[in-house]
């Protein structure tokens, strides 16, 4: 590993010259090392005990406070140099270069951050650690550097093995077992690739835009860079990829393509980082055909989530935020019947793209999910919208967008994201749209039903929205009923309220919060709520809200809401 430290580090600086020079010549040293054993463990038998105690050097950076990195690093500083002083006449050959790398590369490394996050914290003060160090502009640096860190020294500490000092430690002399440090960790890990813990990154590191941590090394070669996104060395892996990031912000087509093949790589940290710089934006033509299966997953990534959601304190899923990009990416290919799906479901769920060059992709395509895409952007008659509603080839997100085009997208993201109360939102259609909206609440989805909610408040007047609502609200889909139950708190009229009765007492919580919610909505729209709606254990909290800041009329037994002179 030692060898691919510095051959990484030659190609593609991450630490500086000084601290390369020192592993360089600590690795040749070591190749020139004679056989005696017995004062190669005495000289290096303090180096596990200065380890044992460094945490910085083996503990997840998650959640590093760099602060305390840098105390340990002076330490650690400190103890190397102390060593270095005592074995420099009589110590081995080998074992000085070892130690005097280190120290180089620790010293080096304080030089280069310790400074700047002093500066950050006198000019930017926060009593929360974690709010100044998120806000520090070195950060994204110091974080792959300590990674980088972190490999070498593992490295360096690895071929000291071979001096039998390992041995020792395992027979319960020097640093006690239960206190393991980086000797152990390199002894018993560095054999095989980086494990998961010594490859991670801070967590605001990964907050930041990618190419943050680039160096701006622009004499590498771009298909060094990429070449350099398949080594073993994380720090390698990962500063490679940030400077391309950094040239593919700057339009650099070439820089962004391997971007998108590092979409599907193995190491998480990194695909998680190209998901990113989808979303932040890549040139438009840097997608080639064989991007296409990867981007049009991330374009299709709603239906992959809806199943699962919960809601109102449960876990919520939302849609990937590198799904703008991806369509961004996939426009010129729309003419593809599976890219053709990704952009009917764009138009279901609201989410915008350039629909003059998709027009332009599909051209004159018969495919039939192209011919249902261009007739979707075509501003097509009503009496083309119901035929492509009820087409058997249709999927449900054709049939979501035919509802998109009456009523707007309507990602699925919560039943609550979705306000009825919103003035002015309502809207009429010319055409007669009840029949299709009444088909469309028995269609065999869900996720269609659900959309049609949404088109059911917003295309028709009360008495017929109230109708279809009520009868929706006894669907067998848990969320279709919560969905119904919002929207009929915010129909107008007692009559409307009367009927959210049995949806506070559904067996399902999130039906019953819908409600609830529902409730409240028509209180402050100013529709009088009957007392008898406000008994059931669901709405206790509701009733002392009331009790705060609504009053109670006996002559209907209603609560209506303080106006805000009452108040």
């Amino acid at each position: 590993m030692l060898r691919q430290v510095v051959d990484a580090n030659r190609k593609l600086p991450v630490l500086d010259n000084a601290s390369t020079t020192k592993i360089a010549q600590a690795l040749s040293a070591l190749q020139r090392s004679g056989d005696d054993q017995t004062a190669a463990r005495r000289a290096v038998g303090r180096v596990p005990a200065m380890m044992r105690s460094k945490n910085v050097l083996h503990d997840d950076m998650e959640h590093e406070i760099f602060k305390v990195v840098f105390r340990s690093l002076r330490e650690l500083r400190d103890a190397l140099a102390d060593a270095y002083a005592e074995i420099v006449v009589t110590g081995p050959e080998q074992i000085l270069a070892v130690i005097d790398a280190m120290l180089t590369a620790v010293r080096s490394y304080l030089g280069r951050h310790e400074g700047s996050l002093k500066l950050h914290d006198q000019a930017h003060p926060s009593p929360v650690w974690h709010v100044m160090q998120a806000e520090w502009p070195g950060l994204p640096r110091a974080s792959l550097e300590l990674l980088a860190l972190r490999e070498t020294l593992a490295a360096l500490v690895y071929p000291l093995n071979h001096c039998g000092v390992g041995q020792d430690l395992r027979n319960g002399q020097g640093p006690r077992s239960d206190q393991i440090g980086l000797w152990d960790f390199a002894g018993s890990q560095l054999a095989h690739p980086p494990s998961e813990h010594n490859r991670s990154l801070s967590d605001a590191y990964r907050r930041r835009p990618p190419g943050s941590a680039a160096a701006g090394v622009d004499e590498v070669p771009t298909t060094v860079l990429s070449t350099a996104l398949g080594s073993r060395l994380s720090s390698l892996r990962i500063a490679a990829f940030e400077e391309l990031a950094e040239r593919a912000k700057r339009g650099e087509t070439d820089a962004a393509r391997p971007l998108l093949d590092a979409l599907d790589d193995e190491h998480e940290d990194l695909a998680a980082r190209a998901r990113a710089a989808v979303h932040a934006g890549l040139p438009n033509q840097a997608g080639e055909s064989r991007h296409l299966p990867t981007l049009t997953t991330l374009a299709l990534e709603w239906q992959q989530v809806w199943w699962t959601e919960r809601w109102w304190g449960d876990v919520r899923t939302s849609s990937a935020p590198a799904r703008s990009g991806a369509l961004r990416l996939l426009a010129s290919w729309a003419g593809q019947p599976s890219v053709a799906l990704a952009f009917i479901r764009a138009l279901a769920d609201g989410v915008p793209f350039d629909q003059s060059a998709v027009r332009q992709a599909i051209g004159a395509s018969a495919n039939g999910a192209c011919r249902m895409l261009a007739a979707l952007l075509d501003e097509p008659r009503w009496s083309e919208l119901a035929d492509l509603f009820a087409d058997a080839e249709s999927d449900l997100d054709v049939r979501r967008a035919v509802l998109a085009t009456l009523a707007g997208g309507d990602a699925p993201d919560s039943v609550g994201d979705w306000s009825p109360n919103i003035a002015g939102s309502r809207q009429r259609p010319t055409e007669p749209v009840a029949d299709l909206l009444r088909t469309s609440l028995a269609d065999r989805d869900a996720l269609v039903r659900y959309t049609t909610i949404r088109a059911v408040w917003l295309c028709l007047d009360a008495g017929n929205a109230a109708e279809l609502l009520v009868e929706a609200s006894r669907d067998a889909d848990r969320l279709v009923r919560a969905r119904a139950a919002f929207a009929l708190g915010g129909l107008p009229g007692s009559a409307t309220v009367r009927r959210l009765r049995p949806l506070l007492q559904d067996v399902e919580p999130a039906v019953a919060k819908a409600a609830v919610h529902a409730l409240r909505n028509a209180a402050v729209s100013g529709v009088p709520i009957p007392a008898a709606l406000l008994v059931y254990r669901r709405t206790r909290n509701l009733m002392d809200e009331f009790r705060e800041r609504a009053y109670y009329e006996a002559a209907d037994d209603t609560w209506r809401w303080k106006t805000p002179g009452e108040q």
